[in-house]
């Protein structure tokens, strides 16, 4: 927890704060599975892949942030 916690403070703010958003929109995601979803249900999903694909793209902007850092939704 203390290796984590340095590595945050290392990080520039607006990396961290990707990180944290791209974590939490793959969390969030994981509520919207299966073929039946609502019209709400389909517009919240939407806006949480294009949160993911903005702190996406912010991580991938950096050198150090490779794809394998940051996975992939699938």
């Amino acid at each position: 927890m203390a290796v984590g916690a340095l590595k945050a403070r290392l990080l520039p703010p607006r990396i961290l704060s990707a990180l944290l958003k791209l974590d939490s929109a793959e969390r969030e995601l994981k509520r919207f599975r299966g073929p039946l979803l609502s019209v709400e249900d389909q517009g919240d999903r939407e806006t949480l892949l294009a949160r993911h694909a903005a702190a996406d793209k912010i991580l991938h902007s950096v050198p150090s942030m490779t794809a394998s850092t940051t996975g992939g939704l699938s």
